[in-house]
């Protein structure tokens, strides 16, 4: 009886280093993952950074853009004013 329960504790101390290796094969698969997590956050951090920038800088151009229009507005009226006077000029001189 006595080699029975020998036999008993053997397996289970086999079936119990059995399980420490597993867990210690979970926890080192964690910790992968873990810093893998950490690379995509740090990646993603940066690509916010970018993005912002990338924002930040369509905002000035679009800020740029609107007053180029503004500008081509005013040289528009202007160019109508000097046709209007041009036409008026040119039928003073037909009369």
């Amino acid at each position: 009886m006595a080699k029975q329960i020998e036999t008993k504790l053997e397996r289970i101390e086999t079936n119990f280093e059995r399980i420490e290796t597993s867990i210690k094969r979970i926890e080192t698969k964690v910790e992968r993952i873990e810093t893998k997590l950490e690379r995509i956050k740090t990646k993603l951090e940066r690509i916010d950074t970018k993005v912002d920038r990338i924002e930040t800088t369509l905002k000035q151009i679009e800020t740029k853009l609107e007053r180029i229009e503004t500008k081509l507005e005013r040289i528009e009226t202007k160019l109508e004013q000097i046709e209007t006077k041009f036409e008026r000029i040119e039928k003073k001189d037909k009369t």
